[in-house]
């Protein structure tokens, strides 16, 4: 009788586990889909934009940021197989693939030989067509993971090459690094059947029947050859949306197959690495609005369409609030700055570099109109410490031979002050902006916090609750 009813619990138990595995991939698997990851994108990235949204609009009981408004919120663990904190090849393995492997580390497992296939692939395989879409360049870590296996992350050029055997129907956003070492790499994509083009109206006009699209900005010319920051260009022409408003008007066309689409909003990551408060926004808001496209997507297919929204990884240690503002933030101050830190940078090297050096007034004037200090706004008014910390990096940049004793002079008073990751001029503009604005850093790299996951449309309640990264792409593609 035991043995029986044995048998009997054993039975049932199998039949329940048949059963619950089985209802839970019996839905079919969604024929659109948009999987998208904000480079560097911390929960305080997110919130820093929809913070500013709603400081702008003057309503904080409305969500205006796009993921946002999705139903479903997750978390996913980020650390790689040999750290707790990851760089971005290991994460875009993680998230491209499901298996962890080591920093540095692309498409291949630790043992840095195996390749693993990515669901891109995988996807492809099965006939839907795929697009990777990004705002840096198609050969960098995250891009890349959905393609290519590489035993080094920066082994630009033979990513390159091997992105020219892949079949997928449309890569769009910046050039490629690889150019650096080896300028063929755009004739070995072209031999390969891919129509390869910076032209506006020629990506425009494109067919799916003139073949696979290689698409990549204009400016993408220079090196480093990412996508400009969109505070520094200010809309969003050929842009991360650019790319994807195309992909989605290629493959909506194809009635009979579905699509795979990574779209990555690779400058987040840029930015945030800079502790640069508006240029981090500015790539929010454009990440954003790539987020729109697929939510209207979604809205004209909604059983059929699934958007997953994500992170690789948080940069900088970004926090809303700070010592210096106490309990107020002011994420509204951030449209006084014109200028990313980069450019910002640029701009001060080559100041440095002519034989007449700019004096104070000029540096002042260039802050008051790149960032709005002293313009009148209380809040932006410059104190003691600000102006030490100006006249401290003044002498660094522009009258160095001044420094080792200026700078023992003013020493104790100086590094009372936050100068982590500071390091010129540039770098003190973005940290006084983020101080009057209230949001503090903490690092110039990556830190080791789980992300967001957010989702919407068929499958989305796979994404809820606490998971690691690797469990991301096999929830995609129905594995789990």
């Amino acid at each position: 009788m035991k043995k029986f009813t044995l048998t009997i619990i054993c039975v049932t138990s199998l039949m329940m586990l048949f059963y619950s595995c089985s209802n839970r991939n019996s839905q079919k698997k969604p024929k659109y889909i948009f999987y998208m990851i904000g480079d560097g994108m911390g929960l305080a990235q997110t919130q820093l934009a929809e913070n500013y949204l709603d400081a702008v609009s003057h309503d904080t009981a409305t969500t205006h940021l796009e993921m946002m408004k999705f139903p479903v919120l997750g978390t996913a663990t980020t650390y790689s197989a040999s750290s707790f904190v990851t760089c971005s090849s290991a994460a875009g393995t993680a998230l491209a693939t499901g298996h962890k492997t080591n920093n540095s580390l692309l498409g291949v497992l630790p043992d840095s030989v195996t390749p693993i296939t990515p669901i891109s692939q995988k996807f492809h395989d099965e006939g839907y067509n795929v697009g990777i879409i990004t705002s840096v360049t198609l050969d960098h870590a995250t891009p890349a993971a959905f393609y290519a296996h590489v035993k080094d992350r920066n082994m630009y050029k033979e990513i390159g090459y091997q992105l020219k055997d892949i079949d997928f129907e449309f890569f769009g956003g910046a050039g490629l690094r690889g150019l650096k070492d080896d300028i063929g790499l755009y004739d070995s994509l072209k031999a390969n059947g891919f129509v390869v083009t910076c032209d506006k109206q020629t990506i425009l006009d494109h067919k799916m029947s003139d073949g696979k699209l290689f698409a990549y900005n204009p400016v993408t010319n220079a090196l480093p050859p990412d996508i400009p920051y969109l505070i520094d260009s200010r809309n969003h022409d050929m842009h991360l949306p650019f790319y994807v408003k195309k992909a989605i008007e290629l493959f909506e066309k194809d009635k009979k197959k579905g699509f795979f689409m990574m779209i990555e909003g690779g400058r987040i990551d840029h930015a945030s690495h800079a502790n640069d408060p508006g240029g981090t926004l500015g790539e929010m808001m454009d990440f954003n609005e790539a987020i729109k496209l697929a939510y209207e997507f979604y809205t004209r297919h909604p059983k059929q369409t699934l958007i997953v929204v994500t992170a690789d990884h948080e940069t900088g240690g970004l926090s809303i609030g700070q010592a210096s503002t106490g309990y107020a933030s002011y994420p509204e101050l951030l449209d006084y700055q014109k200028i990313s830190y980069d450019k910002l940078k640029a701009q001060f090297k080559e100041m440095a570099n002519k034989d007449v050096k700019p004096t104070k007034e000029e540096i002042y004037n260039i802050l008051y109109e790149n960032f709005g200090f002293n313009n009148g706004d209380p809040k932006m008014a410059l104190n003691r410490l600000d102006s030490l910390r100006i006249d401290f990096f003044y002498i660094h940049d522009f009258d160095p031979s001044r420094m080792p004793k200026y700078g023992e002079m003013i020493k104790p008073e100086i590094y009372r002050t936050n100068l982590v990751s500071v390091h010129n001029m540039a770098g003190l503009a973005v940290r006084i902006m983020s101080e009057k604005a209230g949001i503090g850093w903490t690092t110039g790299s990556h830190t080791g916090g789980a992300v967001p996951v957010r989702a919407i449309g068929v499958w989305q309640e796979k994404f809820d609750g606490c998971y690691d990264n690797t469990d991301i792409p096999k929830k995609i593609y129905g594995d789990l």
